[in-house]
């Protein structure tokens, strides 16, 4: 008996032992600056503030930090950071920074060389370059943040694939929501090393320039996303391919509400895309697009542009199933565009297509098969012409038989007919023509002349003057330029014009130009020194 008294004592002092010392031991108070080197939890317990940075130095894999809501606040000085999750080029992994508040620093929370990693319920506001970064950073989650008032909201750049970012709100940062880019523009050619990025459900809106900046990259998605009331773009795919924007409430904007530049074998499917001061979507030297079910309305100047330069084409999308309706002017522009699919849109606009440039033919119906059309007739087949007015070629052509197709083509211009334009379904709550009408008289409608807007490749008027003198920056293909002879390197890669991948270039080199190069090479803002205002005075440039 007494053996299993004491039997009984010992099992309940080892049960109280796993219960409570173990779980004590692995959760570690944090009330000031501190290097976390060992994995476990740890919880802020306090506001702190420090003068450099990092106030919190992650240096461990599986570790937990638990801001508990509580601010860690700097004084804007260069290259500090809020939290800095690195341990040189040796990867972590299982690092969760979660409800935190990051105010004042260089980035609020910066990972470099972290993988599968989670930001959670981070607040990161009033940083100067970003509030969050990740550079060389692979597989993580970022989830429930918001970042407002920042440089760049979210910063992804140079070797970041397979992270996700979700429910997250990045508003009135004073350049862009998120920026997502690869290494770009390199002396062997463009690396695209950031890839296969999921961007979802997330708000982008009042951003300075883009909600969302997609750049040098290839094969991400943008779904589900509200990107709204930015200053110029929406969303901007730059030098970027197979992206898939899918499902996402894009409005206003000065310029376009999505706008892709360089930007091949995009899907553009199941937007909202409205309130653009000029265009809804711009897509400008890229191919093989694919556009469908999108709803582009109500643009102050257009709904949709493709639109070629001189030496690359506008050509090979496909555009299928949209409404394109009440957009100021003009459902459809293309310059310079050809071998397109157009097929099943719904169009309703002042001037439904115009042409400007050489444009060749493109197929603007198909076989004319059963299937329900977008205006819920019982043939698939070309579009539906109508107008604000109600005297839209659909609208008064006659489809005597009811098959839904009118009983006449369209003929656009001399390169271009719609042979089997759609005729709204009777039982649509359109009442069908009374007599068969003959199709007008077509001429080419009067192109109208838009500009060509490059941003990524504007180029700078001033002599271009090569100094040899200066080494080309890592990255860069050749020496930097000063393009109007003020002493001053606008272009920074020295491919001989002013363009994104320069900001890009400046960027990534900025914190090894001193001492390098002469200071007054890259000041741009005058401030005697290299730093991230001269990388907004220059992107202000372009």
């Amino acid at each position: 008996m007494e053996c299993g008294h004491f039997f009984r004592i010992g099992i309940l002092v080892l049960a109280a032992v796993l219960a409570t010392p173990i779980a004590s031991a692995a959760t570690i108070e944090v009330n000031g600056p501190t290097v976390i080197s060992s994995p476990g939890t740890y919880v802020l317990t306090q506001d702190i503030s420090a003068n450099q940075g990092p106030a919190i130095s992650i240096r461990s894999s599986n570790v937990i930090f638990d801001g508990r809501g509580y601010t860690i606040d700097g004084v804007d000085a260069g290259s500090s950071f809020g939290i800095l999750v690195n341990n040189g080029k040796t990867p972590l992994t299982g690092v969760t920074v979660k409800n935190v508040r990051l105010t004042d620093w260089y980035d609020g929370l910066y990972f470099k060389y972290v993988d599968a990693s989670r930001i959670e319920s981070v607040t990161a506001s009033s940083n100067i370059r970003a509030g969050i970064s990740l550079c060389y950073a692979n597989d993580n989650v970022l989830t429930g943040s918001t970042v407002n008032g920042n440089g760049q909201g979210m910063y992804v750049w140079s070797r970041c694939s397979r992270n996700r970012i979700e429910s997250c709100t990045m508003s009135d940062n004073s350049e862009t929501g998120l920026w997502l880019a690869s290494t770009g523009r390199t002396a062997n050619g463009i690396v695209y090393d950031s890839t296969d990025n999921r961007v979802i459900g997330n708000t982008a809106s009042g951003n300075g320039r883009m909600g969302l900046y997609v750049d040098f990259s290839d094969g991400n998605i943008l779904s589900n996303n509200r990107v709204t009331a930015n200053k110029q773009f929406g969303i901007f795919l730059d030098y970027s391919t197979r992206t898939r924007v899918e499902d996402n409430t894009v409005s206003g904007g000065s310029e376009q509400a999505i706008y892709l530049y360089d930007a091949d074998e995009t899907a553009l499917v199941g937007n909202t895309v409205s309130g653009a001061v000029d265009y809804g979507i711009w897509i400008s030297s890229s191919s093989g697009a694919t556009i469908r079910s999108n709803e582009i309305t109500k643009n102050g100047k257009g709904g949709l542009v493709l639109n070629g330069e001189e030496t690359i084409p506008a050509n090979d999308h496909t555009i299928v199933s949209n409404t394109i309706r009440d957009n100021g002017d003009v459902g459809l522009y293309l310059c310079r565009s050809a071998g397109n699919i157009i097929t099943d849109n719904l169009f309703s606009n002042p001037a439904n297509v115009r042409f400007g440039g050489a444009c060749g033919g493109s197929t603007w119906s198909d076989d004319g098969h059963p299937g329900t059309s977008i205006v819920n007739g019982p043939t698939l087949g070309g579009n539906y012409w109508g107008s604000p007015s109600g005297t839209g070629f659909s609208e008064k052509t006659a489809d005597a038989n009811g098959d839904g197709i009118c009983d006449a083509p369209y003929v656009i211009n001399a390169n271009n007919t719609d042979r089997l334009p759609l005729a709204r379904s009777r039982g649509a709550g359109t009442a069908a023509p009374t007599a068969t009408t003959s199709p007008p008289a077509q001429s080419t409608p009067p192109p109208i002349v838009l500009p060509s807007i490059t941003p990524t490749a504007t180029s700078t008027a001033g002599p271009q003057v090569l100094n040899a003198s200066l080494p080309a920056l890592p990255g860069a293909p050749a020496s930097p330029r000063d393009v109007d002879g003020d002493g001053r390197y606008e272009d920074v890669n020295g491919n001989g014009r002013t363009d994104f991948s320069d900001i890009t270039l400046l960027f990534n080199n900025m914190g090894s130009l001193p001492g390098a190069y002469p200071v007054t090479a890259f000041d741009f803002n005058g401030n005697n020194r290299i730093d991230f205002a001269d990388v907004t005075v220059l992107f202000g440039t372009l």
